[in-house]
């Protein structure tokens, strides 16, 4: 299970980042998770990178739910990519980048 909060002060305190930019920032990112078919995938890890943005390590069913949950991304306005697929007996495992 991931620790999100920890994960979050862990990175403003290595970014020294204002704790108001970077909660609004994953608040941003959480509205268009839900509305571009966030249910079709669970986050196993999430990183942020200032200047780069976020990488997600995702599970779903089928490489078809990753697809649609891209594409759905896609339609909110973010710039995503997968990468890193692998398939194993629980579904599909991947990795999302999303650009600031």
């Amino acid at each position: 299970m991931v620790d999100l909060g920890r994960q979050v002060q862990a990175r403003l305190v290595a970014a020294q980042r204002p704790a108001q930019g970077l909660a609004n920032g994953l608040e941003s990112l959480a509205n268009s998770w839900s509305a571009g078919g966030g249910s079709l995938a669970r986050v196993q890890r999430l990183d942020y990178q200032a200047g780069e943005g976020w990488t997600l390590r995702v599970e779903a069913g089928s490489f078809a739910d990753i697809e649609r949950l891209r594409e759905g991304l896609a339609s909110q306005g973010l710039e995503v990519q997968a990468d890193s697929s692998v398939r194993s007996a629980q579904g599909v495992s991947t990795r999302l980048r999303i650009a600031e």
